[in-house]
C-alpha cells in the first residue's frame, strides 16, 4: 500500500521477491517526507529475512531537499549497517545531489564503502 506524508507529495510501497525487497518511491524528499523515507527504510529491515537484497527505488523522486538529504543519508545508513546487501536507485535529482555533496557509492559492496565517492552505476 502506498503511503504519503500529510503536507507532501512523497509516496513510497514495498515489494517483495524472493531475491530482494524494494522500496519504490516517488514525489518530493523534503523536510516533510525525511523521516518517512527513514522509518519505510526501517520498517523493510526489520520484515526483511534472509539474504534478500534491499533496493531504495528512487528513480520516481523529483526533488531532495537539504532535509530530504538528510533523510536519504540517515535510510542508507541503515541499509549499511542492517542490509545483507543494497543498492539505490537514483533519479537525475536525487543523482545530482549525491555527487554535489560527494556521497558516492550507490551499492553495497563496493570497496571503500558508500561515503567513499565514486560513480553511479547505471540505473
Amino acid at each position: 500500500m502506498a503511503e504519503a506524508t500529510p503536507r507532501s507529495a512523497f509516496f513510497h510501497v514495498a515489494e517483495r521477491s524472493e531475491t530482494e525487497v524494494r522500496l519504490v518511491c516517488s514525489g518530493s524528499l523534503d523536510f516533510d517526507a525525511r523521516a518517512t523515507l527513514r522509518d519505510a527504510v526501517a520498517r523493510l529491515l526489520d520484515e526483511q529475512t534472509g539474504d534478500r537484497k534491499v533496493v531504495l527505488d528512487l528513480r520516481g523522486v523529483s526533488m531532495v531537499d537539504s532535509a530530504g538529504l538528510a533523510g536519504l543519508v540517515a535510510a542508507l545508513r541503515l541499509c549499511e549497517d542492517r542490509a545483507p546487501s543494497w543498492e539505490l536507485m537514483p533519479s537525475a535529482p536525487v543523482r545530482r545531489i549525491l555527487a554535489l555533496v560527494g556521497l558516492g557509492r550507490i551499492k553495497s559492496g563496493e570497496s571503500g564503502g558508500w561515503l567513499a565517492g565514486g560513480g553511479y552505476g547505471n540505473d
